[in-house]
């Protein structure tokens, strides 16, 4: 019987050919895919479209629509109103950066 072999992170960034500036880009580029998953899931949850939304935070709904799609970065204030809005609190976690 054939042993398992097992890799390490770095090994198989090695084999793949990612570099490590390949890597950080797409770990940024995951995290803004969860934050816009995060907020529509969030509104639809609480039953409401954007233009709802919008009418309880007071943040257009353009805004959020391209937060949503990931066609623009929220500010903290803007976050608040939002869970605000849907009777939501903002948690912000910070976690040691990959190096």
């Amino acid at each position: 019987m054939k042993k398992k072999q097992y890799y390490t992170q770095d090994e198989v960034d090695r084999i793949i050919g990612w570099t490590k500036e390949e890597l950080a880009e797409m770990e940024r580029e995951a995290d803004k895919i969860i934050k816009r998953m995060h907020l529509k899931e969030a509104r639809k949850k609480a039953k409401l479209t954007q233009q709802e939304l919008a009418n309880r935070s007071g943040v257009p709904r353009a805004s959020i629509s391209r937060i949503e799609n990931g066609f623009r970065n929220v500010t903290i204030n803007k976050l608040k109103k939002i869970a605000s809005a849907m009777n939501m609190e903002v948690e912000i976690i910070f976690r040691q950066a990959s190096k």
